[in-house]
């Protein structure tokens, strides 16, 4: 998806590298073909913090996610509600090294959504070796429901009692 992104839009990739945005990267078993991929997908996974609310950000074709709890939930501009987990996040580096992030979410924000247990997905998903233990969470957690916000909200319970 991030070499795509790259490719097929160069100066979309190289503004949020030198702007220090956010680029959402769907997992693989997600993304149903590269064809689905326009400027417009690429965009709506581009993401920069609201001026005015906190939690809040903004694609770059205007669409606006709220985050919470480790999960972006599509709000106004998005055809369909979705909540997206953010499995893990990586820190890219631009030419001027200013950092930027990558975060790698369970799902496309947008556009069409690969079912991975699909027949012909089944055999993708599960008969590749996975060569750690990260590759077999980013599968199952790609997998598992789509909406994890109580399970967020209860750990965050759980660290609050174990604090006091």
């Amino acid at each position: 998806w991030l070499q795509a992104l790259k490719k097929r839009c160069p100066d979309l990739f190289k503004r949020a590298a030198a702007e220090g945005l956010i680029i959402c990267v769907p997992t693989r078993e997600t993304i149903d073909g590269l064809a689905g991929l326009t400027r417009e997908v690429f965009e709506a996974h581009i993401l920069r913090s609201s001026p005015f609310f906190a939690g809040v950000y903004e694609g770059l074709s205007g669409q606006t996610v709220d985050l919470e709890d480790r999960v972006l939930e599509t709000r106004d501009g998005f055809s369909e509600k979705r909540k997206v987990r953010i499995l893990f996040e990586e820190l890219h580096y631009n030419a001027d090294f200013k950092q930027f992030r990558v975060l790698c979410v369970s799902q496309p924000l947008c556009g069409s959504v690969a079912k991975a247990l699909d027949k012909g997905r089944h055999r993708d998903v599960f008969s590749r070796p996975r060569s750690s233990l990260a590759e077999c969470n980013q599968v199952l957690d790609a997998l598992a429901l789509k909406d994890t916000a109580p399970l967020y909200q209860a750990a965050g319970a759980l660290r609050e009692l174990l604090q006091c």
